[in-house]
């Protein structure tokens, strides 16, 4: 009688299914309200569907140009649903699922099935990554998927020296395409430039080179127009983000404190709560399979060669060492100690990487080796899927809040809650706002611009869309909109003669009288 047995591409496929169906689910409900900066590239992606603007950046910044790809990407959704936060949020959505696909692709190739199906649970299920498959942040999403986009191109390249010209073509449009999107992705850069100077006969021929310079050029030809009509100014600000002087020796010696963030589920936003216990007990499990990769690498060096049989002991040594060029490069930048969601470019490597290590634990002639591998990697994917099913329930967001003892913290409130303040400011026919930064963007864009609102008072100097500021100063009629328990709240209170206060939670609305 023949039987018929699961093979384990079934099995991933099943567990696909179940995370993507889980973050779907996360997606329409604890994660279906925009925060404040994806509000901003929702607005640009309507107005560059109404054709009010075509934007290279982020708005109101010379940097960013994922915002603007992401923007342009989410008319797609916009045609196809309507204008929405889950319409926008797709647009993560579907790249993270293509990541993934890439993910297994790549690792199959290299390192063999085992492998490619551990790295696919291992980043699918991952609790750090939860937010990120819905979060429209400016470019993040398309880091991950252009950065293993990037290492297939090469390794076609490197492993395939015949390869067309379409190849070198598209790894080099891939190269200025990464730049542009994110300045994140210039350690992964750094790391491939060392890497073709040592596999300089795959590329260094003249003909070669011209291909992957035009596409290059392709890649980066926003960037190059907007620098050559706006003085350089992309390129000036790069520098001084990245220049982070003598602080770079005190960012370093914070780097577990920063990386203990990153594997609290919560790392999208400024790092503020504490880390749950099993944080430090992944951030330890990362620790440990990565030092015994790193041995073990040493151990082999001799076999580092780009010979047929032994690709995927070639690549190893560069994925690492991507890895320690982006800790360091972080480290001496400027944004170090702002959040720990700049250490998310090491996520998809260091997720390969793991799963490299645990397929060589696994199929080790010792017995606990393969035992330990087992339990390690059942604990990590089993937080995973615990915080999943945690992320489920009502919708919420994280703002901004400026506190009466003049600090900036993180809140979380409930997404409905906004939609209560557009009813109230609806009924009383108010149509101009003044509120803090996270709160104008969501109210402009909750609202489809039927309420336009400015965080100029709140916030000098900074105007994304200046056009609302100015309308906002020949309004007849604001009111303004700050959170209870704020340090604005506070000082608008100390003036009950001038405005009416109108409670609406976790809002509190002045109407000047």
């Amino acid at each position: 009688m023949r039987t018929s047995s699961i093979s384990p591409l079934h099995l991933l496929a099943f567990f696909l299914i179940l995370v993507i169906g889980l973050r779907f689910a996360i997606l329409l409900s604890s994660q279906s309200q925009v925060d404040g900066d994806e509000a901003v590239i929702g607005i640009m992606a309507q107005h560059i569907q109404e054709g009010k603007s075509f934007p290279i950046f982020f708005y109101g910044q010379p940097y960013g140009g994922g915002a603007a790809l992401e923007a342009y990407l989410a008319l797609i959704p916009y045609a196809l649903f309507g204008i929405s936060s889950i319409s926008l949020k797709l647009v993560s959505f579907v790249l993270f699922g293509i990541t993934l696909f890439l993910v297994f692709y790549w690792v199959k190739d290299f390192w063999g099935e085992l492998a490619a199906i551990l790295a696919v649970v291992i980043l699918a299920s991952s609790s750090a990554l939860i937010e990120w498959s819905s979060k429209v942040r400016g470019g993040y999403s398309l880091l991950l998927l252009l950065q293993i986009l990037l290492w297939i191109f090469y390794t076609r390249i490197v492993f395939r020296p015949t390869s067309s010209p379409k190849v070198y073509i598209g790894f080099g449009f891939l190269v200025g395409l990464s730049y542009y999107n994110h300045e994140l992705s210039l350690s992964l850069l750094l790391t491939l430039f060392l890497a073709t100077l040592y596999n300089r006969k795959s590329f260094y021929s003249k003909e070669k080179f011209v291909f992957l310079v035009l596409g290059f050029l392709g890649g980066v030809s926003p960037l190059i127009y907007y620098n050559l009509t706006h003085d350089m100014e992309n390129w000036r600000n790069i520098f001084d983000l990245g220049s982070g002087g003598s602080v770079w020796w005190g960012n370093i010696k914070s780097l577990p404190t920063y990386l203990l963030g990153f594997f609290n589920p919560r790392n999208v936003d400024r790092f503020v709560v504490d880390s749950p216990w099993d944080s430090y007990l992944e951030m330890a499990i990362y620790a440990f399979l990565f030092c015994f990769l790193l041995g073990k690498v040493f151990l082999n060096r001799k076999n580092l060669s780009e010979k047929e049989g032994n690709k995927g002991d070639f690549l190893v040594p560069w994925l690492i060492l991507y890895i320690f060029i982006h800790l360091f490069s972080y480290s001496a930048s400027q944004i170090a100690h702002i959040s720990p969601r700049y250490l998310l470019p090491l996520y998809p490597t260091l997720g390969i990487l793991i799963a490299i290590t645990l397929s060589y634990l696994y199929k080790s002639k010792h017995q606990l080796l393969s035992l330990v591998s087992i339990f390690l990697f059942c604990f990590l994917v089993g937080r995973g899927l615990w915080y999943h099913i945690s992320y489920l329930g009502s919708s919420r967001v994280v703002e901004d809040v400026y506190m009466p003892s003049k600090k900036m913290v993180n809140l979380e409130f409930s997404g409905a809650s906004l939609d209560k303040l557009l009813d109230f400011l609806e009924q009383k026919q108010i149509r101009y706002v003044r509120c803090p930064y996270f709160l104008q963007w969501r109210i402009i864009f909750a609202s489809q611009e039927k309420i336009i609102a400015s965080s100029e008072q709140f916030i000098p100097g900074l105007s994304r869309y200046p056009e609302y500021d100015l309308e906002l100063k020949t309004a007849f009629r604001f009111a303004f909109v700050v959170y209870q328990g704020s340090y604005f709240e506070q000082s608008f209170r100390e003036h009950p003669d001038k405005m009416i206060a109108y409670d609406v939670a976790p809002y509190v609305v002045f109407i000047p009288r």
